[in-house]
């Protein structure tokens, strides 16, 4: 294990709510499906209402069933906010209603207790009925009650009872009445013992109660208590209360005054046992907090503060200074373990015993305590929603005379306070100002040009003898430099798009700071994140790459606890020398890292990140959709809203793609996302300009650009929205450059934009930019305006070439559509036909529908091509060029058909694996992919690919179809196989053939199957 950091108390609530998810997620498997039973919600508190609310979006979470019990406390229970939680992430909770036993079920009951038939006992249950609220616990108890009292006999003839004697006897009118008679008439030293285990709650450890009780030996009275049915063992447990009821009852006979003193007994008498604080520290804080009256509802009195003796909770100094440490010990254990709720009650009993004191000076031996009081009550007031309390808490903490690490950790508090309630530029101030009171120079305002000044000092100390020599220093041990550390480090997540100037201020006062006072974990985090300044504004983008390389290799061998930061960071640099689609995947151990450490804002950036560049890399359309849906899944199961915009924008254009509409002229408002940050509105226009450039929409583009190009360049320095926004505004001005109608003033300023974003396209190229195929695009653009079509042609191959090695369809299939333009307005339609083919075929191999439509529309030629090239029979409707809902599993069968049917006769396995496996689940846009072979005149699974992992396994021992039946449909391969006749299935297909295919009726799902022949004998599927 390596070196650990303190945790804060959201990312220690989050590796609890992690560490049991993945518990139960191990557990639930297909083959052992898992039920959670949950009693009595009602009372559970906010943190275990969360983890049920997590585990709904476990990926496996259809294996999962958990069944709750719970009082109806109507819309404003305690469940309420949890259910509407669910129901808008399409999981609301099955309710089932337990009402009372229908008289005739009572009766039916009661019939088969006594022997008699329901006739015979019918008036005896409308009484049992009436008294028991038709209860079957209590109508059982009410019988044993009648037997008792001699109203209900016993004789040869069987069971007999005096109805009007019953209806004269002074019966208990409910439950508790009920159980209460019961109570009175066992023996008094029975019922003592049982009143004194009701304090300990539903269950307890008799041995614990014998030792509250002085000490004498109760095992057999217990199971004397055990026999009469109020009671019950409970396996390496003690005991529990055969119902709540009775224990209620038991409680109540106690009396307010006794209550408190058995509760203040017990807790004193765990305090004093050895070693049994540190383990049972809850229940000593819970049993002292009942003795002394302090629960929410119980306020200490004055009374008792001032020591008065008549009052079974006095307490003088000494025991008030106990209770505050038990209960600081108590909610900071709590807050650590992820327990939010818990720690707010006990931090709050802590706070209201010390509330009339003032805040202790410097120096005071009760300093320390009271800040942590403060400070804890803050953290776990907004962990469970009560944001003016702790808003108010943390500004008055802020407003003290304050030392070094008080101040960084109250300041870093306030920031995350704020940074959550969406108040993030008054968290940016806060923070900006605590650093001013530690001593570090910012100025009020970060303007460009001082970060402008500051990249001579980047460039001379972001070098590997700089870093070299700050590995060998000793850690940072001074106060005012490790709560700067502290406050930077959480305004990152802030600034980073919200300002960026200010980020990298902030970067470089990081810097500063660890190489004037040594090294820090987070040393490798701020060089790392400098190194994007310095690929970005100096253009040093290889040695960048290498110094954020060596940043990740050093975290990784030194298992630096802030690595998944680094990670994180490091995508960046990778973007410059790795495909979208490559970084995109990428990001999955980075979201896991992040969450294993606590932070859930690096884990939900690093899923915005990957969503984005999957959607700019061309990632398929429908598992676009399906990741988009995941995201937004972890968005709303970790409380995290803030990013999932540019989710939501990209799941409407993968919607539009797909199953339309396509734009209509002059039609600009297509994603229905509001958007209210302007990073989000910018984000919007570049997302629809994209749109509209791949259905030809030149003018709405070019107008939606002129508006937000250089906004999303400058917000997001070095990303891969610039490059995209430049080669879109390019495209969009060559393509009004082309049509004549384009008044002459304008065209000027289109050249313009076009040779412009040409030129900032090449510098970045040149620097080590991932982005040669959109400048090789707007290379060919100038260059077919300028009338050359072959250097057009050249250009646009390159870019088409480039694109097909970074497995970008959409932007392949634009580079085609160019040159086919190039072609067509030179009147060379023969010549055109070829990439505008191929164009409809990456289209469609994107999953993009709606624009195959469209060409299809426009060149009907271009559909009958394509399904006489791929030779396959469809046992459904043509999916290729129909708009289907976004919700279908069709597969592209042409492609993917054509594509196995190149395989030669001398078939190798590894050549099977890579071309039809790769291409059934990347380009048909499958979840999975199988491979079955032929041996022995049996069916064996030889592999296996799946598209959420990017991995194809080759199985060493391959297994019989029979034994595989829950991952492939065994019914539909043996069709296959027996008639070597290809087939597809639509999701929402219903063939006969398959009916009874086990794993085609557990889920409806699209399945394509296609023989593979050699010599006309059957080698595999």
């Amino acid at each position: 294990v390596g070196p650990t950091r303190e945790l804060a108390p959201a990312e220690a609530q989050t590796q609890v709510m992690l560490a049991f998810s993945r518990l139960l997620s191990e557990i639930a498997r297909p083959e052992h499906p898992l039920v959670l039973a949950i009693e009595d919600l009602q009372w559970a508190d906010t943190g275990s209402l969360d983890l049920i609310d997590k585990l709904a979006g476990l990926e496996n979470a259809a294996l999962l069933l958990v069944v709750t019990t719970c009082e109806d406390a109507g819309a404003g229970g305690p469940t309420a906010g949890l259910n509407a939680r669910l129901a808008a992430r399409g999981r609301e909770p099955t309710r089932i209603a337990l009402g009372p036993l229908a008289v005739e079920q009572l009766t039916a009951m009661i019939a088969d207790v006594l022997s008699q038939t329901p006739q015979q006992v019918a008036p005896l249950a409308r009484v049992i009925a009436r008294k028991t609220g038709q209860n079957p616990f209590f109508a059982r108890q009410f019988l044993l009650l009648l037997a008792e009292r001699g109203l209900l006999r016993r004789e040869p003839d069987g069971w007999v009872w005096d109805l009007a004697a019953l209806e004269a006897a002074a019966l208990p009118e409910d439950a508790l009445a009920m159980m209460t008679d019961k109570l009175a008439r066992i023996d008094p030293a029975l019922r003592e013992l049982l009143c004194l285990a009701s304090v300990f709650g539903g269950q307890f450890d008799p041995l614990l109660v014998e030792r509250v009780a002085g000490g004498t030996s109760a095992l057999e009275d217990f199971q004397r208590l055990s026999e009469e049915g109020l009671i019950a063992p409970v396996v390496g447990q003690g005991y529990a209360f055969a119902h709540e009821r009775i224990r209620e009852a038991a409680y109540a006979l106690l009396g307010h005054r006794r209550r408190r003193a058995i509760h203040r007994a017990v807790g004193e008498t765990l305090l004093r046992a050895e070693g049994e604080r540190a383990r049972r520290i809850f229940e000593i804080a819970d049993h002292l907090n009942r003795g002394h009256g302090l629960l929410r509802g119980e306020p200490c009195s004055d009374a008792s503060r001032a020591g008065n003796d008549e009052d079974p909770g006095a307490f003088d100094l000494a025991r008030l200074e106990q209770l505050v440490r038990v209960n600081l010990e108590a909610g900071t254990r709590a807050l650590a373990s992820g327990a939010p709720a818990a720690a707010h009650s006990y931090l709050s009993v802590a706070h209201d015993l010390l509330v009339d004191e003032p805040f202790p000076a410097r120096g005071s031996p009760r300093r320390s305590q009271r800040f942590e009081i403060e400070l804890a009550l803050a953290q776990s007031a907004i962990l469970v929603g009560a944001e003016a309390q702790a808003e108010a808490t943390l500004v008055d903490l802020l407003a003290r005379e304050l030392d070094h690490g008080e101040l960084g950790r109250a300041a870093t508090a306030r920031c995350w306070q704020l940074s959550l309630a969406q108040r993030r530029e008054e968290a940016l101030r806060c923070g900006m100002d605590t650093l001013r009171r530690l001593g570090l120079s910012l100025p009020k305002q970060v303007r460009t040009w001082r970060v402008v000044a500051l990249l001579p000092w980047i460039r001379r100390n972001i070098r590997p003898e700089v870093f070299d020599a700050w590995r060998g220093r000793e850690p940072v041990s001074d106060p005012r430099a490790l709560a700067a550390i502290e406050v930077i480090m959480g305004l990152y997540h802030i600034v980073y798009v919200d300002a960026p100037a200010a980020f990298v201020l902030l970067g470089v006062r990081h810097l500063q700071l660890l190489l004037d006072h040594g090294s820090h974990p987070s040393g490798l985090v701020a060089f790392v994140q400098l190194t994007l300044v310095l690929a970005n504004a100096l253009g040093k983008r290889v040695e960048a790459v290498g110094m954020a390389n060596r940043c990740l290799e050093l975290a990784a061998h030194e298992q630096n606890p802030l690595r998944y930061r680094i990670e994180a960071i490091t995508s960046f640099s990778r973007l410059w020398v790795q495909d979208l689609a490559a970084l995109a995947e990428n990001q999955r151990e980075v979201i896991q890292h992040a969450l294993e450490s606590g932070d859930v804002e690096t884990a939900d950036y690093a899923w915005s990140l990957r969503v984005d560049v999957a959607a700019h890399g061309g990632l398929h359309l429908r598992m676009l959709e399906e990741m988009i849906e995941s995201r937004l899944s972890f968005a709303a199961q970790w409380g995290t809203q803030t990013m999932s915009a540019g989710a939501r924008l990209f799941r409407d254009f993968a919607r539009r793609m797909i199953a339309g509409p396509a734009p209509k002229p002059g039609e600009t408002a297509l994603l229905d996302v509001e958007t209210s940050a302007a990073l989000d509105s910018w984000s919007k226009q570049h997302v629809t300009a994209l749109l509209l450039v791949l259905f030809g929409r030149w003018r709405e583009a070019s107008t939606l650009l002129a508006d937000v190009g250089l906004h999303l360049e400058q917000a997001i320095p070095g990303g891969w929205h610039g490059p995209t926004g430049r080669m879109l505004t390019g495209v969009s001005a060559a393509g009004l450059l082309a049509d004549p109608s384009t008044p002459a003033g304008e065209r000027r300023q289109l050249r313009r934009r076009l040779n412009d974003s040409h030129r900032v396209l090449r510098s970045w190229v040149a620097k080590g930019g991932n982005f040669a195929a959109m400048e090789a695009m707007l290379h060919g653009e100038q260059r077919n305006l300028a009338g050359d079509l072959e250097g057009a042609a050249r250009f646009f191959t390159e870019a088409r070439t480039i694109a097909g090695e970074q497995r970008n369809p959409w932007l392949e299939a634009l580079a085609l559509e160019r040159l086919a333009a190039a072609a067509l307005q030179r009147g060379l339609d023969r010549f055109a036909f070829t990439p505008l083919r191929d164009a409809r075929e990456r289209y469609l191999s994107w999953g993009a529908f709606t624009k195959v439509a469209a060409l299809d529309a426009r060149w009907p030629e271009l559909a009958r091509a394509s399904a006489a090239s791929s030779g396959v029979r469809r046992e459904r409707g043509d999916t290729s060029a129909s708009s289907s809902s976004s919700t279908s599993r069709a597969l592209d069968s042409a492609t993917l058909l054509a594509a196995a049917q190149t395989i030669i006769d001398d078939i190798r396995l590894d050549e099977v694996i890579t071309r039809v496996l790769r291409l059934a689940v990347e380009n048909a846009g499958a979840e999975r992919g199988s491979l079955l072979l032929a041996t022995g005149g049996k069916l064996t699974l030889a592999a296996e690919s799946s598209a959420e992992t990017g991995h194809t396994e080759l199985l060493l021992s391959p297994r019989p179809l029979t034994e595989v039946a829950d991952r492939v449909p065994a019914q539909l391969l043996r069709w296959v196989a027996r008639t070597s006749e290809a087939v597809l299935l639509d999701a929402d297909a219903d063939d006969r053939r398959f009916a009874a295919d086990p794993y085609l009726a557990g889920s409806r799902r699209s399945v394509i199957c296609q023989p593979i022949v050699r010599h006309g004998t059957l080698i595999g599927l």
